[in-house]
Parts: structure tokens; sequence; C-alpha cells
């Protein structure tokens, strides 16, 4: 069939790109991926051999992450988070496999789903709380500009006589003093940055450690956003699943399981890939 050349073209020419009949480029990586979710990983093997062979969600090139709860690769696309595409294979058949498993206790990807949620939210975390400290800096020197720009102003309007101009700017004086001695003692709150286009307030997102500027609505419903509000709440139910299940007797199995090592090192690998790509892009 002509699906089974194509497919056999991709591997034969991994590096290349397949064009559409309207033109547009489609990598051969992403192609792979439509296939296998399309006509399943084992595609090109003959109705023979595919029979012979059962696929299992134990298997090493399926995504576990995605049979406990979702991939992360999938949460980012097209965002500064972007992660690119996940090289495991994604299949609801094995996912419902997963599902119906009553001896999950005995594999480790639920606690390895749980631990690369911890370590996402607490690199997001972290990022948040070195952009807290830098808005809080840019935010102190632009307030003591602006307040020696009112005192002047304020000497000025009473040396003219302006009583009611003078005492404006005398107001406006207290105000910015009162928030330049909250921010100089560690006070993060209603932080202030001089943007393009005029002075703006500007609070980092503590779900994920974007800026927002102003009262921006449509940043709660940005792929950033929601990916990282997405995260946060498979924790803490993981987190509440493991717990009772530990109560159920199984927690020192789960601890001490250690099957499946080389699928282990191998997605480590591929975190590592992740986060430089992520580092590279911060930088």
């Amino acid at each position: 069939p002509p699906i089974f050349f194509l497919s056999v073209y991709f591997f034969s020419a991994p590096s290349l790109a397949l064009r559409t009949p309207l033109g547009a480029s489609v990598p051969m990586a992403d192609f792979k991926k439509m296939l296998d979710e399309l006509m399943g990983g084992d595609r090109n093997l003959l109705p023979s051999e595919r029979s012979k062979r059962k696929r299992s969600f134990s298997d090493r090139d399926v995504c576990k992450h995605f049979l406990v709860r979702f991939c992360f690769n999938g949460l980012f696309d097209k965002t500064k988070c972007d992660l690119g595409p996940c090289t495991y294979t994604h299949d609801d058949t094995l996912k419902a496999e997963w599902d119906r498993c009553t001896e999950k206790h005995k594999y480790p990807y639920e606690r390895d789903f749980l631990a690369d949620c911890t370590r996402m939210i607490s690199e997001v975390d972290s990022r948040t709380k070195r952009l807290k400290a830098k808005y809080r800096e840019d935010s102190i020197i632009n307030l003591k500009a602006e307040l020696a720009e009112t005192i002047k102003k304020t000497e000025e309007y009473a040396e003219e006589g302006k009583i009611e101009e003078s005492a404006a700017m005398n107001i406006k004086m207290e105000a910015i003093q009162k928030q330049l001695q909250g921010l100089e003692s560690g006070d993060t709150a209603g932080l202030v940055l001089v943007l393009p286009g005029g002075q703006k307030n500007v609070t980092p997102c503590d779900i994920c450690g974007a800026a927002v500027v102003g009262d921006q609505i449509n940043h709660f419903e940005g792929k950033q956003h929601m990916g990282y509000d997405l995260i946060r709440q498979a924790k803490a139910e993981m987190e509440k699943e493991l717990e009772e299940r530990k109560e159920q007797g199984h927690g020192d199995q789960d601890r001490d399981r250690g099957h499946d090592r080389d699928r282990d090192r191998d997605r480590d690998r591929e975190r590592d890939r992740d986060r430089d790509r992520r580092d590279s892009r911060d930088r």
C-alpha cells in the first residue's frame, strides 16, 4: 500500500521533510508521529508479524507520561516554553490498557510523572522569584527618578505661589515614598516598570512565571499559563493518589521497584535536552 512505502521512505531519509499537495513542508519526525497515532507503531510489520507481537504499555517506545496523565511536550506548543515534539509513542489503546491495570504500583511511571511535575514547577517558581527580584530593582530605580522629579515640581509650584498644584504634587510625592519604602523593605506587591508605551503595572504570574501587564485577562487563557496550571493540578492529584496507595500497603513496593532502568536513563537524557533548549531560549 502507498502508506507502507511512505513509511519506509521515512526511515531511509529521516532528515528530509514531506511536501504536501498544497506545497506545505511537514518535518518527517512529525509525519512519523502522525502515522504512529493513526496506524500504530507496528504499521510496517507484515500481518503475520503483527499478529505475533502484541503491543504493551510497558514497551520502551511508549510515552509513559501520556499513559499516566498527559505528555508535557504537547502543553506548550509554539510558546516560549515549547519542549518540541515527543519522541515516544502516544497510543490511546495502550493508555486504556494502563487505565485498566490494577497493579500500577508495580511500575515507576506515576512516580516519574510526579517527579517531572515537581521539577517543572520548581523551575518556573525559580524563574518567578528571579523575575520579581529584577522587577523590584527596576521599580526602585524608576520610582526614585519619579520621586526626584515630583519633589522638583513641588518646590517649583511653591515658589511660583501655585498652592493647589504644589499640594497635589505633595500628595503624589507621599504616595511614591510609601511605595518606595515598601519595595525597599522587600515587598513585591504593585511592581511598576516603565515599558514601551508608558508606565504599566506588572505582576509576575505565580502559576507560570510570565509577566502580566495590567489586567491581561487573555494571559490566563494562554497555553503557557494553562499548561503550568494543569501541571500543578496533576501534581496535587498524583501526590494524593500515591499517598492513598501507600496507606493501602503499596508504598514499599513503589519505592523499591527498580525495573525498566534503561528506559529511565533514555528519558533522563531526553529531559536534559529539553532543559538545555529552554535554557538557551531564556538566555
